[in-house]
């Protein structure tokens, strides 16, 4: 019943149905803001948000190269360390709240995939019996936020996230 009405509410546009509100962005509540839960943009780091994705779409910047940009600048992560990891500027590039619209229904569980064999240090028996995988595109719903990137800008750092993947793969 609860998934069901998380899925209801998602397509009537609530933003509480989603997780914790990403970078750029709080989450007002629905008690907070008198009756309709959203989110406001946080100006400070809607500026960071932005200068990223200018570097990767216009300076062509590698992630490691906009990691070291953001720790010269003195600008933490959103976690609040002195240091960006790539995969947290991956993830900031590839959320699509930032141009307007966020997904709900991106992953589901389901059951475990198996392994050879344990991680070292880990258990056999995990206590998550559970993993994550991609939701079905058809299920998945999208609310719309306010937009931190222009639609122009969002597409053309997926193009350069694309062709990076490609070179990748070549090698």
């Amino acid at each position: 019943r609860s998934r069901r009405g998380k899925r209801h509410a998602a397509r009537r546009g609530d933003v509480s149905v989603l997780g914790a509100a990403p970078y750029g962005y709080r989450f007002i509540s629905k008690h907070a803001s008198g009756g309709e839960a959203h989110y406001q943009v946080v100006p400070d780091e809607a500026r960071v948000v932005r200068q990223i994705f200018e570097w990767v779409a216009y300076e062509r910047l590698s992630f490691n190269a906009v990691s070291k940009r953001l720790q010269e600048q003195g600008i933490c992560s959103p976690k609040g360390n002195p240091r960006w990891h790539r995969e947290v500027i991956g993830k900031l590039l590839r959320n699509q709240a930032y141009k307007g619209s966020a997904i709900f229904g991106k992953s589901r569980v389901g059951e475990r995939r198996p392994r050879l064999r344990p991680l070292r240090g880990q258990p056999e028996q995990p206590r998550i019996a559970t993993s994550r995988y991609p939701g079905d595109p058809a299920k998945q719903s999208a609310i719309s936020v306010p937009a931190l990137v222009s639609e122009e800008l969002f597409a053309a750092v997926a193009e350069q996230l694309a062709e990076k993947t490609e070179r990748q793969q070549r090698h």
